[in-house]
């Protein structure tokens, strides 16, 4: 469409529309194929007069207003106010260096060395909100979640359960509706199910409907700026579409759920044995030993691990037990500070043998990643961890670089073997029960093998590797541990929830 006055003067008023030129030409031309009251209005006059003609000009929408237009002034949300898991997913996903920070009488921090990002709440109906996150680097990205928000374990909420980044963020004029779709299916199923399908929404956009193949639509109203279809009818939907006040179809696309291939048979072809990535030719930046096996770590992020022996036990159990040769092998930068550890690691993927090598992290694509030189690395066997069990609470190969890692290595393994004995069965049951009543001490070791052992204070430890149990029959159960370094490890669970501990930063509490 060649360009008028109308799309001279918009243009210089608005910004073309997701760095594209002509886009105002494209709403114009489907701005005069709506009948009477999109007739297209003819304006020769300069470009104050322009602004006062979009008042009253119908073709590009309701009441005035510009449809699929989306202002993005938004209350600006400080970093400060992040939940842990939020700053996560937030600032250290898409931060290029960070680092732990400790200070004097507080826990340590990671801190994003790149700067933080500015966050800004464009949108909120109540129950679902949006946020803007321009990061230093120049990216943007666009975080969803729920407003009331999910409990995290220790405390606090977050609130951020879907993020996506790069273009086509914001709706425009061009696409005045944003799509984020949620699928499952089961095997067997010819085409996904929604789940939930979620956006944000221009202006001029009342209804936003999912559209069947006959052309039938199921239509939710748009508040807040934004629309959500929660767990929808259990369709074939083909395509989404935007609809104004009057009912009008102003936007639809195409939504790609199906057809869906039926796979009855599925041959299970093992991950290819990869060639050893080369050895660099500068001296390691770190070496350490462990019981038959070294580890060497290269400025890179190349770690080189070797087994000295094949009859070892570390050996026999990384050794994977099934065709898939990979093996984790991480490494981390860990603090201590208030009686509390950070950790900031990296791992890969290893092809299991005599001598594994792999890039824990890589400097120009890493993000949120730990770089050499690290405080621990570790090889994890791919057998499942259960308490009490004969291989140990430790990963199954440990190094140590650093008089900090070795003391983290301890306090993890005790803080594994309290966090396993409290999701076992026996301890389960005992917390389902503590609104009613509150087992002994001695009633509750005798449930368990001679390692748990009743206490008869509160502030008692029971020798490692005991775990020592202690109650007030009432309402509280603490259980604790002495680590290998010495450190108490406790936990406390109140009328069956858990309570104040000095796990965090190694051990989650997952149940």
């Amino acid at each position: 469409m060649k360009d008028t006055p109308v799309t001279e003067a918009l243009e210089r008023l608005v910004a073309p529309f997701d760095g594209e030129q002509g886009a105002w030409s494209d709403v114009l031309a489907r701005a005069s194929r709506g009948g009477r009251r999109r007739k297209l209005v003819t304006v020769t006059v300069l470009g104050f007069v322009v602004v006062a003609g979009l008042a009253v000009m119908v073709p590009f929408g309701l009441a005035g207003r510009i449809v699929g237009l989306f202002r993005d002034e938004g209350k600006p949300v400080s970093v400060a106010s992040l939940s842990r898991a939020d700053r996560e997913a937030l600032i250290y996903s898409m931060c290029r260096r960070v680092d732990l920070v400790t200070h004097r009488g507080r826990p340590p921090e990671k801190r994003c060395l790149d700067g933080e990002p500015t966050i800004e709440e464009i949108a909120n109906n109540g129950t679902r909100l949006y946020w803007k996150v321009s990061f230093p680097s120049g990216m943007d990205c666009l975080a969803s979640g729920s407003v009331r928000g999910y409990r995290e374990y220790g405390g606090g909420r977050s609130h951020i359960g879907m993020i996506g980044c790069g273009q086509r963020l914001l709706p425009t004029p061009k696409r005045p509706i944003t799509v984020d779709a949620v699928m499952h299916f089961k095997t067997g199923d010819r085409r996904p199910r929604v789940f939930r399908v979620s956006g944000l929404a221009g202006e001029g956009v009342a209804t936003v409907g999912l559209v069947e193949k006959d052309g039938d639509a199921f239509k939710t109203r748009v508040a807040g700026r934004t629309y959500v279809f929660e767990r929808p009818p259990d369709r074939e939907w083909t395509a989404i579409a935007a609809f104004d006040d009057s009912g009008d179809q102003v936007y639809r696309e195409r939504l790609p759920l199906g057809p869906w291939p039926v796979r009855t048979r599925r041959r299970v072809v093992p991950p290819r044995r990869r060639r050893l990535p080369p050895l660099p030719k500068q001296a390691p930046l770190q070496h350490a030993e462990a019981p038959a096996a070294t580890v060497d770590v290269y400025g890179s992020g190349l770690v080189a691990v070797r087994f000295t022996s094949t009859a070892s036990r570390g050996y026999r159990l990384v050794r994977p037990v099934t065709s898939d040769p990979r093996v984790p092998i991480s490494c981390a930068s860990v603090a201590y500070g208030a009686g509390q550890w950070e950790e900031l690691g990296s791992g890969a993927y290893g092809d299991f043998g005599l001598e594994m090598r792999t890039f824990v992290t890589m400097a120009r694509f890493s993000h949120g990643a730990a770089r050499p030189p690290f405080d621990v690395c570790s090889v994890r066997g791919t057998y499942g961890q259960r308490w009490n069990d004969a291989r140990g609470m430790h990963d199954t190969v440990e190094f140590s670089f650093t008089p900090l890692g070795r003391r983290f290595f301890a306090e993890k393994a005790a803080a594994r073997d309290l966090a396993l004995f409290l999701r076992t069965p026996e301890m389960r049951a005992i917390r389902k029960a503590m609104a009613r009543e509150v087992p002994t001490a001695s009633e509750i070791s005798a449930r368990f093998p001679a390692r748990v052992v009743a206490l008869g204070r509160r502030s008692q430890t029971a020798p490692s590797p005991a775990i020592g149990v202690w109650t007030d029959r009432k309402q509280l159960i603490i259980v604790s541990r002495q680590a290998e370094d010495g450190r108490r490890m406790f936990a406390t669970l109140r009328a069956g929830r858990f309570g104040p501990h000095n796990l965090a930063g190694l051990i989650t509490l997952l149940y």
